[in-house]
């Protein structure tokens, strides 16, 4: 075989090369994240609070066609047996916890909890969940903002673009976030 037929398949190769990488980009961009999106309550909740099941998941938003900015959000349903405030992590025990998905769930849910009084006045978090509703099942909706107003339950935000809330009495915890 001559150099120039060597050469010549090098050249045949290199579009089938360069689609199977687009193929596998893709797939880990797109696809992918359907699987990660069902699996996000989960990731977020487990381990951390007792919880009965999944409400709604959404850890990734749609880039394609919006200005990159959306909702993202954990939602799950809070078990009989939750206690009546958040857990909190111990701060001798961070560096104890050996599974460090559990540590890191933990990390990001501690943190300085505001029990809501039942007139919740949040510009914040009112505005993060006003911004999600087009994203939510409208009963679901209507239930943490009822979590919201619900004396017993207890509200964190986070950075400035994260909010969380802790409900025994609706039986709700969620974590929402809006950004890119």
């Amino acid at each position: 075989m001559s150099s120039l037929d060597v050469v010549a398949r090098i050249i045949l190769l290199i579009p089938a090369v360069i689609l199977a990488f687009f193929g596998i980009v893709l797939f880990d961009r797109f696809l992918s994240r359907d699987h990660e999106n069902l699996v996000y309550a989960d990731s977020v909740f487990s381990g951390v609070v007792q919880y009965e099941r999944v409400l709604a998941s959404r850890r990734w938003h749609d880039f394609l066609g919006s200005d990159g900015y959306d909702c993202t959000y954990a939602v799950v349903e809070l078990a009989d047996e939750a206690p009546s405030s958040p857990p909190q992590m111990d701060p001798k025990q961070r560096n104890r916890i050996g599974n460090p998905g559990k540590r890191a769930a933990l990390q990001d849910f501690s943190g300085n909890w505001i029990e809501t009084s039942g007139d919740f006045e949040s510009t914040f978090g009112s505005s993060i969940l006003r911004s999600c509703e087009h994203r939510l099942d409208s009963a679901l909706y209507e239930k943490m903002v009822a979590a919201l107003h619900t004396s017993g339950g207890w509200t964190r935000e986070q950075g400035n673009d994260r909010f969380w809330v802790y409900s025994v009495p609706t039986r709700l915890a969620f974590r929402l976030r809006y950004g890119d």
